[in-house]
């Protein structure tokens, strides 16, 4: 389900489907004529993330694809691809905070609703990505 103006709608499932979500229900403009209480991201920024991801009770998740995984990703990030994660949900532990990320932010969007969604409790998205953590040299190389 999205929350976009009529006029967003194709340009907006385009988008998904070239991530692998093809199954959208529907749309609303505005979530306020649902009756409904959004619930709040919690996002994470570079400093946070440096602090965590060498904690045993982290697990962080590349939500990209196998390529861009390959190219380069944060050490110690598992790669479960956003399009799939629904299907590869048993790799996700739901003992540990689970950080997850992509490029930019929008697939890690889309991967911390699927996971709330599923029951997963402690998720923290990386929204600034792997566009942030390369502007900030911290890249692992490829190998």
């Amino acid at each position: 389900m999205l929350v976009a103006s009529r006029a967003q709608i194709e340009d907006f499932s385009r988008q998904l489907m070239r991530i692998g979500i093809d199954s959208m229900l529907g749309y609303v403009e505005d979530v306020n004529t649902l009756g409904i209480e959004l619930e709040t991201v919690n996002l994470i920024d570079t400093q946070t993330i440096e602090t965590l991801v060498s904690r045993n009770d982290v697990q962080l998740v590349d939500l990209r694809g196998a390529a861009e995984y390959k190219a380069g990703h944060i050490d110690g990030a598992e790669s479960v691809f956003v399009g799939t994660l629904p299907a590869h949900l048993d790799k996700i532990s739901r003992d540990k905070t689970v950080i997850i990320y992509c490029q930019g932010g929008d697939r890690a969007t889309i991967g911390y609703s699927l996971l709330i969604r599923h029951g997963f409790k402690t998720v923290k998205n990386y929204s600034g990505g792997m566009n942030e953590w390369v502007k900030n040299l911290k890249l692992e190389p490829a190998g």
